[in-house]
């Protein structure tokens, strides 16, 4: 049993591959910072407005 070959491909195609994946995850890594983000400024606007209206 001969160990079966690699196909052909060019040089370039690994590597591109590899950067287009990290591209992929940090692109959806920012839409779920920026989500978070938004939740939380959210949450934060919310609790601030309340303690205004415990004071008043």
């Amino acid at each position: 049993m001969e160990p079966a070959e690699l196909p052909a491909t060019a040089p370039w195609l690994y590597p591109a591959l590899t950067v287009l994946v990290a591209l992929v995850l940090a692109y959806r890594l920012a839409l779920i910072h920026a989500a978070v983000s938004a939740v939380s400024r959210s949450r934060l606007r919310v609790m601030a407005e309340a303690d205004r209206r415990r004071a008043a």
